[in-house]
């Protein structure tokens, strides 16, 4: 099986305030029906090297670009402030199908401000 980067592999992403990211927050790839569970990425086209779940963005709020993407799978993908999934959730993309065309369309989780 061949795997696939996204239509645009270099992803760039900033927070609920329009700050950039930084290392401090990861990205998920999770299947797209409930339980959600984690759905292999890999570093390669061969699928010989799986991504560790969650995926820590870099400094500079992107993510690898080597990351590469079952074609035939449907992911939902989240970025939580952090490492688990109690974590707070940041952006949310559902029904994300790599190498599709156009791009992808976050949803803003805002905080409900008290």
């Amino acid at each position: 099986m061949s795997f696939v980067r996204s239509y645009n592999p270099v992803w760039w992403w900033d927070n609920l305030t329009g700050d950039i990211m930084n290392d401090t927050f990861y990205i998920f790839f999770l299947s797209n029906t409930f339980p959600y569970l984690p759905q292999a990425v890999y570093q390669d086209p061969n699928g010989n090297s799986l991504w560790p779940t969650p995926i820590q963005l870099g400094p500079d709020g992107a993510m690898p670009e080597n990351v590469f993407f079952d074609p035939d799978l449907v992911y939902r993908i989240e970025i939580r402030e952090g490492p688990t999934q109690a974590d707070q959730l940041i952006r949310l993309i559902e029904n994300y199908v790599p190498g599709s065309g156009g791009s992808p369309t976050p949803t803003t989780v805002a905080n409900a401000v008290g």
